[in-house]
C-alpha cells in the first residue's frame, strides 16, 4: 500500500511520534503483553510498567516491569501506550479515550510493523530514525 499526500504526512507523523516516545506502558500482562514487550525491546524501547483490568494482577511483575491499574496511567504521565491485548481491544480503546490518551493509543499491528520494517529494511529504517532524532 503507498500512501500519497495527507495520508503519507499523518502516518509519518504517527510513526515520529511513537519513535520519540520515552514514557512507554504496555496495556495487557499477558502472553500478548510479554509479545508486546518483546517487540518493544526490537526497537530499542523499554515500557515503564504495565497496566490490566484484572486485579488479579496488580502488584505483580511482568518480566520486572511492576503491573498496575488502568487508573495510573493518570499519575504517570506516558507518551505511548500499547494495547496488548487478545480480547477486548475496542473496549481498552475506549477506557483509554475516557482517560484522555487516545491520541497515545498504538496496537500490536502497529509495532509489529515497525519491528518487520526494521528487520526486513534495516538501513532504510535507520536512516529514517536518524532523521527524525535529529
Amino acid at each position: 500500500m503507498l500512501l500519497f499526500g495527507e495520508e503519507h504526512e499523518i502516518f509519518m507523523g504517527i510513526v515520529e511520534q511513537f519513535i520519540k516516545a520515552k514514557r512507554i506502558t504496555i496495556f495487557g500482562a499477558s502472553a500478548q503483553g510479554r509479545k508486546a514487550l518483546s517487540f518493544l525491546e526490537r526497537l530499542s524501547k523499554r515500557p515503564s510498567f504495565f497496566v490490566d483490568n484484572d486485579s488479579e494482577k496488580w502488584g505483580k511483575s511482568v518480566e520486572n516491569l511492576k503491573v498496575y491499574p488502568p487508573e495510573k496511567l493518570l499519575e504517570r504521565k506516558v507518551d505511548a501506550v500499547i494495547i496488548a491485548s487478545s480480547t477486548g481491544e475496542m473496549e481498552i480503546l475506549s477506557q483509554l479515550r475516557k482517560l484522555g490518551l487516545f491520541e497515545k493509543v498504538y496496537s500490536m499491528e502497529f509495532i509489529e510493523m515497525l519491528v518487520v520494517l526494521k528487520y526486513a529494511f534495516g538501513e532504510i529504517y535507520r536512516c529514517f530514525i536518524e532523521g527524525i532524532d535529529r
